[in-house]
């Protein structure tokens, strides 16, 4: 369970960094896939 929660922050720490970077574009990438079965 230790490292489960070092792991769970580090990934919150990375997330936070992405949503700097612009983790918003990589959503939206994301999302058109999904959505792309839903458009057509």
């Amino acid at each position: 369970m230790g490292l489960t929660r070092g792991t769970r922050q580090s990934f919150r720490r990375q997330v936070r960094k992405l949503e700097n970077l612009g983790s918003l574009q990589t959503h939206v990438d994301r999302e058109p896939e999904r959505v792309s079965p839903r458009v057509r």
